[in-house]
C-alpha cells in the first residue's frame, strides 16, 4: 500500500500540493465517475522521495499518511513481544498532551516489552562514518544516509551519484538490528516524525513496523494502561550520549566529530530539499564539492522539522527541547556503541525511470491548446503548481496534468463564455451591483433597453438607470422580488427579477424588455372596452324595441278581452 494517499472526497483541486512539491511528482487525474470534470491529485509513488511536504501543506487534509496502527493493535492482542525504538526527535515532536519524559512509562504500561532510544543506533552510525572516513577508500565526498528521503533523491533522480552515498544503514535500521540480535523473535516498532521511514521500514526486514508520532499518540489515548501503578521512568537498554542531538541539523557531525562546525573545510551540513538538490546536481555534473563528508537531511533544520510531528511549534523551540533533553540525561558508559557488534552495511539501487520527452512541436501544441501561441503568452505564473508553462505542457503530454489546470486560460475561457452567453440574449438585460448599488457588471442588452449607447455604466450608481427602491428592499430583506417597472421618460417597461447573492454580497437584476407586450396589452384592453361599449349600446336598443312591442301587444290584448267578454254576455242572454 502506498505511503501517501489522497482522500478524493477532500481534494479541492487547489494545486497547493503540486506547488510545494519540489519535484512536481503529483499526478492530476479525473476524479469521481459522476463528475468527470473534477480533477484529483495523487502522488506518483515511483518518483516520490516521501519528504511529506504535500501532507503538511494540504489545507483540506486530503493528503494522508498510511496508518499502520491496526498492525500494532493486533500484535498487542496476540501477546507479541513488542520493542519500541523511539526516534531522538521525540522531545520536540510530541504534542503538548503527552509528557515527553513519561513516554517510555506510558508505552510500557500498555504492554510493550521494552522502550529504547533510536539514538543508540545513531551513535553506532556516527562511529561507523568515522571509521569509513579514516579508511579513505570511498569516493569523496561521502553523503550521510540517515535520511531516507535524501537517499531516494539520489537513487531516483541522480543515480550517477550513488557511489557518494555512505554504505551505512540509517539509525533506525541500525538500532533494529541491535534489538533483533538480542530479541530475534520480538517485533521492532519504530516511532518517529518521518514519512519516508515507513517506506524504509517496508524495505528492511529488521524493522517490523514504523509509526508516526500522531499514530502512537492516538493509540495511547485510546488504550488503557495495563498497569497504572507502574511508575518506572526512563528508557530501557544502553543510553547514548551526544547522539541524542542527531535530529537537529549538525547532529551527526556533533556525534561523529565532536562538534558541528559547518565551516570546517572537510565537511558540510546541508538541510532542506532545494539545498540538497543543488549539491547533488553539482556532484552529478562532475563539479568539485570540496569536502570529505556531507551531512544531508531533506527536512529543514533536520528531523525536528519532520512532517509527521504532532506539534506546530517553531523549529527553534523544538531545537531547544532537544538540547535541553540531551543535556539533562546521563550517558550509560557501560554500554558504548563501539562495543556493539552489529553489521551496519547496506547497498543502494538505481531507481530511476524513463519518461517520454515530447518534441518541440508537441509542446507547442500543448501550449496552443490553452491559448498560448507565443512566448508572450507564457506567463509562468505557477498558479497551476508547475514552475513554467512548458513544464506543465510536458506534464500534460505525459498524462500527469490536465489542460484545465491553467488558471489564466480557464478564466479567459470562462469570461469569454460568459460574454458570449450574456450578449446572446438581445432582450434580457443583466445588472450586477454591490450593496451600495454601484454597477459592477452590465451587458449590452441592458444598454439597449435603456438606450445608453456606449456610455460606460460600470462604476455608476444604479439610480442613473432606474428607481432603486425595489433593489433596496431586496437588499434589506433578502427575499427575491419580481415586478414590472416603467421608465416613462423612455417609454420603456421592463419586467425585473432582483435577487441578493449573500455569499458574494452582490445584487443581481435580470431585466426583460416588455414594452411591446405592454403596448399590445393596452391595445387589447382598449379593444375590449370599445367592444363592450358597442354591445351595451345594441342591448339598450334591443330593450327599447322589446318594450315598444310589449306596449302594442298589451293594448291589443286588452281590446280583444273586452270584445270577447261582450260576446260571452250576448251568448248567455240568448240562452
Amino acid at each position: 500500500m502506498s505511503v501517501i494517499n489522497t482522500a478524493e472526497a477532500k481534494c479541492q483541486d487547489c494545486y497547493r500540493c503540486l506547488r510545494v512539491c519540489p519535484l512536481n511528482v503529483i499526478r492530476f487525474t479525473e476524479g469521481w465517475p459522476d463528475s468527470s470534470e473534477t480533477i484529483r491529485a495523487a502522488v506518483m509513488e515511483e518518483s516520490c522521495i516521501l519528504d511529506g511536504k504535500c501532507v503538511k501543506e494540504c489545507p483540506q487534509n486530503a493528503k494522508q499518511v498510511r496508518n499502520d496502527l491496526d498492525t500494532l493493535k493486533q500484535w498487542m492482542r496476540q501477546g507479541e513481544h513488542v520493542h519500541f525504538s523511539v526516534a531522538p526527535s521525540f522531545p520536540a515532536a510530541l504534542s503538548e498532551d503527552i509528557d515527553a519524559a513519561s513516554l517510555p512509562r506510558l508505552l510500557r504500561a500498555r504492554g510493550s516489552t521494552s522502550v529504547q532510544e533510536t539514538a543508540l543506533g545513531a551513535e553506532m552510525v556516527a562511529r561507523e562514518h568515522m571509521s569509513l572516513l579514516k579508511r579513505g577508500n570511498l569516493l569523496a565526498p561521502q553523503i550521510s544516509t540517515s535520511c531516507p528521503s535524501a537517499v531516494r533523491l539520489v537513487e531516483i533522480y541522480f543515480p550517477g551519484v550513488i557511489d557518494h552515498l555512505s554504505p551505512i544503514v540509517s539509525p533506525m535500521v541500525a538500532h533494529a538490528r541491535y534489538i533483533k540480535q538480542h530479541h530475534p523473535e520480538g517485533k521492532v516498532v519504530f516511532l518517529g516524525p518521518c514519512v519516508a521511514k515507513k517506506q524504509e521500514a517496508d524495505e528492511h526486514k529488521e524493522v517490523d513496523l514504523c509509526l508516526t508520532f500522531p499514530e502512537i499518540e492516538e493509540w495511547l489515548k485510546d488504550t488503557e494502561a495495563e498497569d497504572a501503578s507502574d511508575s518506572t521512568e526512563g528508557f530501557d537498554g544502553p543510553r547514548p550520549g551526544a547522539a541524542r542531538l542527531f535530529p537537529v541539523d549538525g547532529g551527526l557531525l556533533k556525534t561523529a566529530f565532536g562538534d558541528a562546525d559547518i565551516l570546517a573545510p572537510d565537511r558540510k551540513l546541508i538541510t532542506g530539499i532545494e539545498e540538497c538538490q543543488d549539491v547533488i546536481q553539482s556532484l552529478d555534473a562532475g563539479e568539485k564539492v570540496d569536502c570529505d563528508f556531507i551531512e544531508m537531511m531533506v527536512c529543514p533544520s533536520g528531523c525536528i522539522g519532520g512532517p509527521a510531528a504532532s506539534t506546530n511549534e517553531a523549529l527553534h523551540v523544538r531545537q531547544g527541547r532537544i538540547i535541553d533533553y540531551a543535556s539533562g540525561v546521563s550517558e550509560d558508559r557501560d554500554h558504548r556503541a563501539s562495543d556493539i557488534g552489529v553489521d551496519l552495511s547496506r547497498g543502494f539501487s538505481d531507481r530511476s525511470y524513463h519518461q517520454e520527452v515530447p518534441t518541440e512541436e508537441e509542446i507547442s501544441q500543448m501550449l496552443a491548446d490553452v491559448g498560448k501561441f507565443s512566448a508572450d503568452d507564457e506567463l509562468d505564473c505557477r498558479a497551476c503548481g508547475f514552475d513554467s508553462c512548458r513544464d506543465k505542457a510536458v506534464a500534460v503530454y505525459r498524462g500527469h496534468a490536465d489542460p484545465q489546470m491553467c488558471i489564466p486560460y480557464m478564466r479567459r475561457r470562462a469570461e469569454s463564455l460568459y460574454n458570449i452567453v450574456v450578449d446572446a440574449l438581445p432582450s434580457i438585460g443583466i445588472i450586477v451591483t454591490d450593496l451600495d448599488l454601484t454597477i459592477l457588471e452590465v451587458n449590452q442588452a441592458t444598454r439597449d433597453i435603456f438606450r445608453t449607447g456606449e456610455t460606460p455604466l460600470v462604476g455608476e450608481s444604479l439610480s442613473v438607470l432606474m428607481s432603486v427602491d425595489h433593489f433596496e428592499k431586496v437588499r434589506d430583506h433578502g427575499d427575491s422580488l419580481r415586478m414590472r417597472m416603467a421608465a416613462e421618460d423612455l417609454d420603456v417597461v421592463t419586467e425585473q427579477v432582483v435577487s441578493f447573492v449573500e455569499e458574494h454580497r452582490l445584487m443581481v437584476g435580470i431585466l426583460i424588455d416588455v414594452t411591446e407586450e405592454e403596448k399590445r396589452n393596452a391595445w387589447q384592453r382598449e379593444l375590449r372596452r370599445s367592444a363592450i361599449s358597442d354591445i351595451e349600446e345594441v342591448i339598450d336598443k334591443q330593450m327599447n324595441v322589446v318594450q315598444q312591442i310589449a306596449g302594442l301587444l298589451g293594448e291589443t290584448t286588452a281590446e280583444t278581452k273586452v270584445q270577447l267578454e261582450e260576446l260571452v254576455r250576448v251568448m248567455e242572454n240568448e240562452q
